[in-house]
């Protein structure tokens, strides 16, 4: 290149600014696009980024790609490899060579070749590596007569993206120029034409499955022959339900215990039992709800056991009698004096009765 003589450069996603470069010194592209045996599932709910709130929210999105690592082995029925955050990586027990990182596994091996892929959030950069990237490729575009704008860090959320017929809105924060917002676009889709093509499609002799679950919109991949297949939404596993749900087993062991020791479980008793045994707190409209549905149980199993008791009653007084359960039975309904209870007991009584018919429209008399 640097003697100026004839060369083949070859690059399976080439920046815009490399083509831009080549033609402006009379080279030729060619864009020699294999078919793919591909099917890729755009999972666009949530952004699944590299940052989080906390740890919990850190161990919440790890169970997340568990479950949807799961989901996918039993649609697929095979177990896919992973891809995704490394500090989502480091989390593993143990080294897995099914599992990679973005930055280290997403480009240059092929290990991964014939089987299906995971990839859990996507490769995105941070303002100021995209600023970086940017300017040099716009020094290229400028090099060569291209006039292209400064980079500008005005970013807008929830903007909408076409992506082939599918409108698609990016969960995250995108340029509000229109050409930067496509130059990050078609940035991201190279970086992730690399990832998915680690499963080699092109030479699978059967259709290989990429699910992406979360990241930015795919409108990159067009550019390099690949499309996506279908798109869903994450429905079946919520972190709000999750961590509602953690919320309710803590509560259940504190209630019990507390009541256990015969003290009512109010929330102040509550929030002091978890602060003792390192646990976290719960707002108090969870505890409220818990509360009030326990009660609610309480209070059925209360009335069955009561139930029960007029039922055993009825027997009791037959059997003292001499006479069929049925015919006690029909006796307490007659009786204006009978507890409700105990004349619901004897209705359920004379409905599973074989003289059912015979009680309620007694035979004329002869």
């Amino acid at each position: 290149i640097l003697d100026v003589r004839p060369c083949i450069l070859l690059d399976a996603t080439p920046s815009r600014a490399i083509d831009a470069l080549i033609e402006a010194n009379g080279g030729k592209i060619v864009r020699a696009i294999a078919q793919q045996n591909l099917n890729i599932v755009h999972y666009h709910q949530y952004l699944h980024g590299r940052t989080w709130k906390n740890p919990e929210h850190q161990r919440a999105e790890f169970m997340r790609l568990l479950t949807m690592q799961q989901k996918m082995q039993e649609e697929t029925g095979e177990k896919p490899c992973v891809l995704t955050h490394k500090a989502l990586y480091d989390m593993l027990e143990e080294p897995d060579p099914d599992w990679g990182y973005f930055g280290r596994d997403d480009i240059g091996q092929d290990r991964w070749g014939g089987r299906n892929l995971l990839i859990f959030g996507g490769p995105i950069l941070g303002p100021s590596t995209l600023a970086s990237r940017y300017n040099g490729e716009a020094m290229l575009l400028r090099l060569v007569g291209i006039d292209v704008p400064d980079w500008n860090p005005e970013v807008e959320r929830e903007q909408e993206v076409t992506v082939g017929d599918k409108i698609v809105v990016s969960r995250a924060p995108l340029p509000k120029d229109p050409f930067l917002r496509d130059w990050v676009l078609d940035d991201y889709g190279r970086r992730m034409a690399q990832a998915i093509g680690r499963v080699r499609a092109v030479s699978a002799e059967t259709p290989r499955t990429v699910w992406v679950v979360g990241g930015m919109p795919l409108a990159g991949l067009a550019r390099h022959g690949i499309r996506v297949s279908e798109y869903r939404q994450e429905k079946t596993f919520d972190l709000r339900h999750h961590a509602h749900q953690e919320a309710i087993k803590k509560l259940q062991v504190a209630v019990a215990t507390i009541e256990a020791g015969d003290e009512d479980a109010t929330y102040r008793r509550v929030s002091r039992w978890l602060a003792d045994h390192g646990l976290p707190g719960v707002r108090y409209q969870t505890w409220k709800d818990f509360i009030l549905s326990t009660r609610q149980e309480r209070e059925k199993i209360r009335s069955a056991d009561e139930l029960l008791e007029s039922l055993n009653a009825l027997q009791t007084m037959a059997e003292f009698a001499g006479v069929d359960i049925s015919d006690i039975a029909l006796r307490v309904l007659k009786s204006t004096l009978a507890p409700p209870l105990q004349r619901v007991a004897a209705e359920i009584v004379l409905h599973s009765s074989p003289y059912t018919d015979h009680w309620r429209h007694p035979p004329p008399p002869s």
